[in-house]
């Protein structure tokens, strides 16, 4: 068969994330569900460091929406 960079980069991704982050991802979204804010965004900002796109759009989201409070160190602004 063909060689591809990008179908093997694609699958590599996929792989990627249904490991370990797929759990830290649900975690997350259990400590959420709970209102456990901190914790959350802890977890979503690892797994979004580590690349997980979901993670990212999570911690983006919850930025945008001021969750946690307090949750951005100093001079950061979500503006």
């Amino acid at each position: 068969t063909e060689r591809s960079c990008a179908d093997a980069s694609y699958l590599l991704k996929m792989v990627a994330e249904k490991g370990n982050w797929g759990k830290v991802n649900r975690e997350a979204y259990s400590l959420f569900k709970a209102q456990e804010y901190h914790k959350a965004f802890a977890l979503y900002l690892r797994a979004a460091n580590a690349g997980y796109e979901v993670a990212q759009c999570n911690v983006a989201w919850m930025i945008d929406k001021g969750l946690p409070d307090g949750a951005l160190p100093p001079g950061c602004d979500r503006e």
